[in-house]
């Protein structure tokens, strides 16, 4: 017993770093896989609960991928049941998008689960070969300064919210294994963990090997590196931060301005900026693109492409949507949703109804009619006027200087199957409100962009 004691001290007691500002009755969500790693983190703040006065309970992810995931569920439950710790399961889904792998967009949406918590600390169990294995993985993979820095021991999750806190950093896996044996603790291995297809195994159980024979503190010179390479990304993020107050304005970017800084700080703005619109990274290639396509002509609507992601320059100004991944399908509304916003599919946004006087759709055309939503298909004609011609969308596009990956995406309203409006365009004469008679504006809300109403 007192063997176990001194493990647990020596781990959990004597050198853990606790946040400076953590204080007594503070909630604690331990991110428990199941594994060992996260069984330890558990034991050991549970360990420190009383002394701490701190609220302590367990989240497991269930990323539905593994066979079994269910036993992880319930080895999780029945883990926490036993010490008496609350415990709760979110089950994610994880899709990737072209070009993403299914690790990366698993860790995304389990960070999404972590930020949604109302805990003040939600507590990881990366440990030292993370952090070292991370540094090795991403200097394989060219990663700039933002993939070599180091995971922080802490760091805020949402802002007002919920902190990250990786209370295990200092210590290497096998530190974490005598601990689990001598306190004897059970937990679940994932088999894929052994599969050296997977890059992280192959560094892990090849090559970090090779490299103890010959550089025993080799993890430790890796995290000291990792910590050096995120100080100058702070540094950077601070220079890209003062850049976007002089070039950016409502999360748009100025192209003139950002090209007047100069290749790298331009690059180094808009690795910032994706970041602060919520955009995945892209790549070194793609960057380049971006800065040669800023100065084409102010006639040109470049779009540049990436994920879900979309880069648009409109009217001097570079913009970042989500994006359809897929032409989505029409379909058919009902009883048209008095006063409700109509949410479209695959991401394109929403529409969101306006009443207003002698403007918009009549709202006797829409009461009894058949109304499909549908995108474009090509040589789609509106009237807007009454005795006007009828114009191609493609010409009234050109004429409105609407963004090309606008003209994709944008829903066109069909009423008993007569194009009736678009969004920014307006409404064909046949279907718009007379004066003083009550009509519906439709106000095209886009993903992460402007909006285009129907006038």
């Amino acid at each position: 017993m007192e063997s176990l004691r001194k493990v647990a001290d020596g781990l959990a007691g004597l050198s853990l770093e606790w946040p400076a500002a953590f204080s007594p009755g503070h909630r604690v969500v331990v991110a428990l896989s199941g594994g060992m790693d996260s069984v330890v983190l558990l034991d050991v703040l549970q360990r420190h609960q009383e002394a701490r006065g701190f609220r302590l309970e367990a989240l497991h992810v269930n990323h539905q991928i593994q066979a079994d995931a269910g036993v992880w569920v319930e080895f999780c439950r029945q883990l926490c049941a036993a010490r008496n710790i609350p415990f709760h399961c979110e089950a994610v889904t994880v899709i990737p998008a072209p070009g993403e792998s299914l690790e990366a967009v698993a860790r995304r949406q389990r960070y999404r689960v972590f930020s949604r918590q109302t805990a003040t600390w939600v507590a990881l169990a990366h440990h030292q070969d993370d952090q070292a294995e991370t540094l090795l993985l991403q200097l394989l993979r060219g990663a700039g300064l933002p993939g070599l820095q180091a995971m922080p021991d802490q760091r805020e999750l949402t802002p007002g919210g919920a902190q990250l806190w990786r209370p295990l950093l200092a210590y290497d896996r096998g530190a974490l294994r005598r601990y689990a044996q001598q306190c004897q603790l059970t937990w679940v291995e994932d088999p894929s963990n052994d599969d050296t297809e997977f890059a992280r195994n192959f560094l892990r159980h090849r090559v970090g090997p090779l490299l103890e024979e010959k550089f025993p503190g080799w993890r430790q010179t890796l995290a000291r590196s990792a910590r050096h390479v995120a100080q100058a990304q702070r540094l950077l993020g601070q220079q890209a931060e003062a850049d976007y107050r002089l070039c950016g304005q409502d999360g748009l970017l100025d192209v003139e301005s950002v090209l007047a800084l100069g290749a790298d700080r331009a690059s180094q703005l808009l690795r910032w900026w994706m970041k602060f619109r919520g955009a995945q990274p892209c790549s070194e290639r793609q960057l380049r693109e971006w800065l040669r396509q800023g100065s084409a002509q102010p006639d040109r609507h470049p779009a540049l492409c990436w994920g879900s992601w979309t880069l648009v320059r409109n009217q001097g100004r570079w913009d970042i949507i989500a994006r359809a991944l897929k032409p989505w399908e029409p379909f058919i509304l009902g009883a048209w949703p008095q006063g409700r916003d109509i949410l479209l599919p695959q991401g394109v946004g929403r529409l969101v109804q306006v009443v207003g006087l002698g403007q918009g759709i009549r709202c006797n055309a829409l009461v009894g009619s058949e109304v499909i939503l549908r995108p474009r298909q090509g040589g789609e004609r509106l009237r807007l006027r009454a005795g006007g011609p009828s114009r191609s969308l493609r010409n009234l596009f050109q004429e409105s200087a609407w963004p090309l990956w606008q003209r994709e995406t944008v829903p066109l309203i069909y009423i008993d199957g007569i194009l009736a409006a678009v969004p920014g365009l307006g409404v064909a004469e046949h279907f718009t409100a007379e004066k003083d008679s009550p009509g519906i504006l439709l106000d095209w809300q886009i993903p992460l962009g402007k909006s285009q109403r129907i006038h």
